[in-house]
């Protein structure tokens, strides 16, 4: 599961004092003063380390790997467990679908009911890859961003992600979580899209468990 750290801003050591212990009283006296004050104090977002401050980058969203090159899938919706015991037999992250931009598409025999083994494979044209990301990427950044992730600790957590040129989107559930409906009909939209691609020509991927990025 991919990690989601909040906005950090440094705050300031202290303030540089004047050489001769005192600093104008035009400055520090006055409204003016008690304003430039206000500023420091309760401003300090504004004060800090430019290079440091902004948007603190997100780990990038866990992918499965296409086996035979290692390539990161660029659309995918993979079923991550909770903080739970796994039986010996039972599929690490079972993933219902899986796309690669030079078209490869794997994706789950019991798609869209569940995710999981068996897979199947084919290949649609990588231009039809690039129309499916920018859909998805439309549809997903319709929502406001705090609502994308619908996840609860330690639960079973589905994420559904899209990478293009224009950068990545999540929007992630948990089973324990009810979906608003405008989230909801986002979620069954995309999934539904994307099966509807997957090509008529299909063998099996002969994949028993996906390898993810953040694995290797």
């Amino acid at each position: 599961m991919s990690a989601r750290d909040p906005l950090r801003a440094r705050l300031p050591r202290g303030f540089r004092a004047a050489r001769d212990g005192y600093a104008p009283r035009f400055i520090w006296g006055g409204p003016i003063g008690i304003a430039v004050l206000y500023m420091l104090v309760l401003g300090t977002p504004f004060c800090g380390n430019p290079a440091e401050e902004g948007h603190a980058e997100r780990e990038r969203a866990s992918m499965p790997l296409l086996p035979s090159s290692g390539a990161r899938a660029c659309l995918s919706l993979s079923q991550f467990p909770g903080y739970r015991p796994m039986r010996s037999d039972e599929e690490g992250v079972p993933v219902m679908f899986a796309v690669w931009t030079d078209g490869t598409f794997v994706w789950s025999e019991h798609a869209p009911d569940a995710p999981g083994r068996p897979y199947r494979t084919g290949a649609i044209p990588p231009e039809a890859v690039q129309r499916l990301l920018a859909s998805a990427q439309s549809q997903l950044e319709s929502l406001r961003p705090e609502s994308r992730f619908n996840s609860v600790n330690d639960s079973t957590d589905t994420e559904l992600v899209v990478e293009s040129d224009a950068g990545e989107v999540v929007l992630s559930w948990s089973p324990d979580v009810l979906l608003a409906p405008d989230i909801e009909a986002v979620r069954r939209g995309v999934i539904t899209a994307v099966l509807a691609a997957r090509p008529a020509a299909s063998r099996p991927a002969g994949i028993e468990e996906f390898v993810f990025s953040d694995q290797r």
